[in-house]
Formats: C-alpha cells, structure tokens, sequence
C-alpha cells in the first residue's frame, strides 16, 4: 500500500503542522522546524541521555516525508538548541532539561491536525465512492490517493524516486480525475475540507523550500538579482493565455513574484519556435479536422472555448513576438559555445540519458530539452551553488519527469548545487516564502491550477471518443460535418470528461449522441444569436436612419423657414419704404391742391385737408392686404427653392 511505503499519509499530517508553525512565526527557514526537533528528542531520550542526530534525521524524514535531510542541517538546529536544552559535550550533544510539555504540546497540535487530516480522507473516500460504485475506499485509501495526486503535481517531497513511481503506477487516471474534481467542488462550496486542503498544500510549500535550500539560512531576504529564469513552452503557453484562466492565473503570480524579487525572465529562441509550431498545428486541426496529426487535434482550450477563427490565429502568431514582450520576457538567441575542453555538460550523454528515460512522442521535443539544459549549464559557465538566488541562470518547467532525469544525470544535490531544471511548484515554494506578504494565496491559486489540469480531458477518453465519432460516422449515425467539427475540438470536452467521470470505458456511443446534441444545440443557439444580432443590428440601423430623416426633415425645415423670413423682412422693409414715400407725395400733392386753389387754412380748410390724407391712407391701406399676399407668395417661393438646395444635400436618405 502507498499509506505503508509513505509512514500511513503522516507527510500530510506533517506539513499541516509546519504550516500551522508558519502562519504563527515568519522566522529563518530552520527555526520552523525546531518545534519537530524538539518532539523527536523528546519522544526518543530522557534527560541525560546522548543525542544521535541519525535518529533525529530519521524521525523528521519520517515526518516531513524528506528523502535524506543533510546531518550538517540537523546539527545545526541541535546547536540552537544549545545551551538551553542540550548541552555539547566534544561534539555531542547530550538533553540537558526534559522536553515532555514540548512532546505533549505537539501532540495535541498534531492530534488536531489528524482529525483534520481524517475529515479530509472520510469526505473524499464519500465522494469517490459515488463516482466509483464498485471501489470500495475508506478514509486511509481515500488520503493515499490525495497524496498521490500531491506527489505527481509537484506539491509534495516525498522520499525516493522509486517512490514517486510507485504512485505514479498505483494511481488511475480515472481517481487523479476525481480527486480534482473533489478539490474543485470543494472549492466551490467554500467548505472546511477544502481549507484543511489548503494547509496541507501550504505547509508542503514551506516542507520544499526548506528541502531545496537546507543551508540557505537568508532564503527569506535574499533576491534573485543574479538569476534568469527561462521558462518552458507549458509556462508560456499559460502566459498568453492559450490554457485555462486557473494556469494562466498560476503562471502569472509565479512570474510577477520572481519579478518583485529581481530575478530577469526569458526564453530560449528554440522555445518561442515550439510555441508558434503549437499554434500552427491547432491552426492546422482546425482547417483540417478530418487529417488532424493526432488522434484528437493539437487544440488549445482557451481557444476551444472562445471558437477562435483562423484570421485570428494569424494575427496571434504575426504578434507572438510582441505579446511575449508585453508578458514580460526576454527573448534570447543561443549563447556563444565555450571550447569543447571547458564545454559544461555532456550534450550527446544528456540526451541518450533523456530518450531513455523519458516518452518522447518526436526528436525534436528531445532537441529542445537537452538543448535548454545545455544552454543554462553554459550561461552558468560551471558555476555550482546551492542557492538559486546566486545560481545565475535555471531552466523552469511544469515536467517532473524532465527535473528528476536531469538531475539524475547530473547526480544533483540540492544541498550541494541547483540542477540547471528546477520544477516551477518548487521555485515557487521557495518565492513564495519570500513575497507572503504580498502573494499569500499563491498556495490556493496553485492548487486549483492543478486541478484544472487534473481535470483536463484525457488522451485515453478522447482516443476512445474519437474512434467511436469514426464508427457512427461509417455507420451514418452522425454527418461527416458534425464528425469534422468534433474532431476540430468544437465542442465543451471537459462535459464529456464529467458525464464519464474521467474513465475511458465508460465512452460510449451514448456519449458521442450527447456530444453531437449539444454541438447541434451549440449550433442552433449561435444562429439564433445571430439571427437576433442580425435583427438587432437591422432595428439599430433602421432607428439610426430613422433618426437622421428627422434631423434631415428638420434642417430642410428650418432652411425653408429662414429663407421666408429673409424674404419677408426684405420686401416687408423695402414696400414700406415705397409705401412710405408714395404717401408723402400724395400727402404733398393734395395740400398743394388746397393751396392752388386758394383754400384757406381756417377750421374748415384743415378739416377739408384732414377729409383728403385720410382718404389717401385708406387707399394704400387697403391695397396692403394684396401686398402682403404678395410677399407670403415670394417667401413661399423663395423658401421652397431653399428647401430643394438643402435636400440635395440629403438625397442618399431617401432613396
């Protein structure tokens, strides 16, 4: 059982504990475990008895799950514990007073964490149980998987290699699956089980950067001025936002918490090649399902997601380039090769050691990595340490399987010297400690960002699904159009990874006729859409224009309207002037008439004088109804004529 190999799951239980230390006291590295240090002296000696730092190793590999933590370590953290509690004696350390409250306190911390711990593997075995009718998990099994799953997303160290593989075998696809799902839904509903999770994942970051850098006693102040990190095409394909918001989320806070610290990000030229070369492969599935280079097409899910379109594709690759930049990372070319008798790495070796070790689907990808390792070996120019800080240049990848067979090439220590690979979890657990403050939920970010990939559609699901979209389609079940469009990745995979709960045997031709229905709903709701944008868009259009004949009727109007009145002010001035001199003649002619014939300007002679103005007036004012007639017809004239000239202007809205 993996529970026996891994001390019954107490890693979980261990890192819990060292999380619930750390959130009380943010202090050097190795102060955070002298609380367990204390516990294993307590546990095994008496006052007076001598102290084996062997058996305390031992006792914190146990509990933290290390493989070999360094004796100088422990001896170190024994030294601390100098003179207070031990005493040192020519180089051995002997219990000076007796450690049993130390022992009981630790005891009850960790009995609590265990209840915690059980919660944990009782709710999950619940849920695996459903999904999984006929498996039969309890608590203990349950958490067995849990840790599994921990292991291979790199948030745990655990004690050997050979272990690590174990897992790897011991566990299905189908429970690493479920286990993501059971996080993410835990999530969801905010529960006590996923913050019991989160301290399990917590604590594991501060149980490996402890692990990576034991003799790095500053690891908390000290930056990365002198280091580039260069990243991996996973990682960058999570930068630009081609994989899942929860990976591009992760890769985001990693990077932005490497940059606080100083250190410089890049890529190799070779890596931004194999990034484009992704993106042409799912432009190429995409335009060519039917002969797609995989069994289920090179797609990526940010695009499967949006439906992107091929012109799209082909402005995100005449882009790339500048949208590496904006991410913030330097692109660079090979670096100059030393002579061969300082060159620091066996090239031809590496990459016999890799092809061996690892599942290379071409040679190209294997070119690539020993080619990135190589890179990094000679920017360092054989330079060793055991800080990353101060290692000059790391090569950051999301493959635990590449930064385990480099390191076991190179026969790396991490005590002794960084390996040229450094998987991002554990870069992470180390940057993370540093940037707290900041970043505080950089733990729960991750691990939802593996639980999205955990729960990502599987090759084994998809290669079942496929061949049978291949069967129905031989046996007319489904049209050659609808099989093209599920092969471009036209569809919402993950649906089908959860109504089969990730296992590949459960595929069925039932399961192609739910993905075909909802393809065809998928469909017919984009139509509607677009009928009813369509729709919408003929109705904005039709009150747009609408609108301008109103403003274009207004202003025709109003053209008219100043030209009347132009025209009524002009003649009205200009027949009133006229009118004005016309009565004065008259007025003039007929008191000269009176004077003419010798009418004297007695009362009678003015009223005679009075008699005749009058009936002057009365004959141009009662001509003057005519006139004004007469205007109102000009201005009419004269306003429509402006009203023709500003219509022209207008004529493309009626026609």
């Amino acid at each position: 059982m993996i529970g026996e190999i891994l001390a019954d799951n107490e890693i979980l239980v261990g890192t819990a504990m060292l999380n619930a230390v750390w959130s009380k006291q943010h202090n050097d590295m190795l102060d955070l475990i002298l609380p367990f240090v204390k516990y294993a002296i307590g546990r095994k000696y008496k006052k007076g008895d001598r102290i084996e730092p062997g058996e305390i190793a031992a006792c914190l590999n146990e509990e933290l799950g290390y493989e070999s933590i360094p004796h100088e370590v422990v001896a170190t953290m024994l030294k601390r514990l100098s003179p207070s509690v031990l005493d040192r004696k020519r180089g051995e350390f002997w219990l000076k007073v007796g450690l049993e409250k130390d022992v009981k306190s630790y005891s009850d911390q960790r009995l609590a964490m265990k209840e915690r711990h059980e919660k944990v593997g009782s709710a999950l075995a619940a849920y695996l149980n459903e999904k999984m009718p006929r498996s039969r998990f309890d608590a203990e099994s349950a958490l067995d998987s849990l840790l599994g799953y921990f292991c291979k997303n790199g948030l745990l160290v655990v004690k050997a290699a050979k272990e690590i593989d174990f897992i790897k075998k011991g566990q299905a696809a189908q429970v690493d699956y479920l286990v993501g799902q059971f996080i993410l839904k835990e999530n969801e509903k905010n529960s006590a089980v996923f913050g019991y999770m989160l301290e399990m994942v917590r604590g594991s970051f501060v149980s490996s950067a402890i692990y990576l850098q034991p003799n790095n006693y500053s690891m908390k102040s000290s930056r990365f001025k002198e280091t580039t990190c260069y990243l991996d095409t996973r990682i960058i394909l999570n930068l630009l936002e081609l994989n899942s918001e929860q990976e591009y989320q992760s890769s985001k806070q990693l990077i932005n918490m490497l940059e606080e610290m100083g250190a410089r990000i890049a890529c190799f030229q070779h890596t931004v090649e194999e990034v484009g070369n992704i993106i042409r492969a799912s432009k190429h599935s995409l335009q060519n399902p039917a002969f797609s280079p995989s069994p289920f097409g090179p797609t990526l899910p940010a695009w499967d997601a949006s439906g992107v379109t091929l012109g799209e594709i082909d402005s995100f690759l005449a882009s790339l380039r500048v949208r590496l930049h904006r991410a913030g990372i330097a692109i660079e070319d090979d670096p100059d090769c030393p002579l061969p008798q300082n060159y620091p790495i066996d090239e031809n070796g590496l990459s016999v050691h890799l092809s061996e070790e690892m599942n290379y689907g071409n040679e190209a990808a294997l070119r690539r990595d020993v080619k990135s390792v190589a890179f990094v070996s000679i920017n360092r120019a054989g330079r060793r340490t055991p800080s990353i800080e101060k290692c000059k240049a790391v090569f950051v990848t999301s493959n635990p399987k590449l930064v385990e067979a480099v390191e076991k090439f190179l026969h790396c220590r991490h005590a002794e010297s960084v390996s040229p690979v450094v998987l991002a979890s554990k870069l992470a657990s180390v940057v993370w400690l540093k940037c707290f403050a900041t970043h505080g939920d950089y733990p729960k970010v991750k691990l939802l960002e593996d639980a999205m990939v955990a729960t990502a559609p599987s090759e084994e699901v998809l290669s079942e699904f496929y061949r049978l979209v291949e069967k129905m389609k031989a046996k007319d079940g489904i049209s050659s159009e609808e099989a093209a469009a599920i092969r471009s990745g036209l569809f919402q995979a993950r649906e089908l990874m959860s109504s089969v709960d990730g296992d590949a045997s459960r595929v069925s031709e039932e399961s192609v006729e739910m993905v075909t229905a909802r393809l065809r709903d998928r469909y017919a709701a984009r139509e509607r859409a677009e009928r009813d944008s369509a729709r919408a868009e003929a109705d904005r259009a039709e009150a747009e224009m609408a609108k301008k004949k109103e403003c274009a009727l207004r202003k025709i109007d109003e053209a008219g309207e100043r030209a009347k009145m132009r025209v009524r002010m002009t003649l009205g001035i200009a027949v009133k002037a006229i009118w004005t001199i016309l009565f004065v003649a008259a007025t003039v002619l007929v008191a000269y008439a009176c004077i003419a014939q010798n009418v004297g300007f007695g009362a009678w002679g003015i009223v005679l004088l009075a008699l005749e103005i009058v009936s002057v007036c009365d004959v141009f004012f009662g001509k003057w109804k005519i006139v004004d007639s007469m205007i109102e017809k000009c201005a009419e004239s004269f306003g429509d004529k402006a009203k023709d000239r500003e219509r022209e202007q207008f004529d493309f809205l009626f026609e």
